[in-house]
């Protein structure tokens, strides 16, 4: 068995000529290092935007209590549609936030975007 490292692959292929397919390959390789890449600081942008929509639905899960005390009346029903009402609203409201964190995240000064949603939400993650 003998062990190749890329320093002693490159001297081999250095005086080869380079095959047609390479530039191609090299693309792909570009491509898919970028992509990896994003995927690792949106990942980092995880832990914020699951602090944020938890603490979104927190405070309206408290304000939904809040509603159903004062309308003991309300049939489960209407106290279910109430409660999926509000949180759909959240979800729509979130949305765009939640897409724009994870955009700003793979950009260089991702950290400072992310930073700014923990100090404006006053987030732990």
């Amino acid at each position: 068995m003998t062990l190749v490292d890329l320093t002693a692959l490159g001297r081999h292929l250095a005086d080869r000529e380079i095959p047609d397919q390479v530039p191609h390959v090299r693309a792909i390789v570009a491509a898919e290092a970028a992509a990896y890449l994003d995927r690792q600081e949106q990942a980092a942008a995880a832990p914020v935007i699951a602090a944020m929509h938890a603490q979104i639905r927190q405070l309206a899960d408290a304000e939904l209590v809040r509603l159903h005390d004062r309308l003991p009346d309300l049939t489960e029903q209407q106290r279910a549609e109430t409660a999926a009402t509000v949180h759909r609203i959240l979800r729509k409201i979130l949305h765009r936030p939640t897409v724009r964190a994870k955009e700003f995240s793979t950009r260089p000064d991702g950290p400072v975007y992310l930073d700014a949603l923990r100090q404006l939400f006053g987030l732990e993650g």
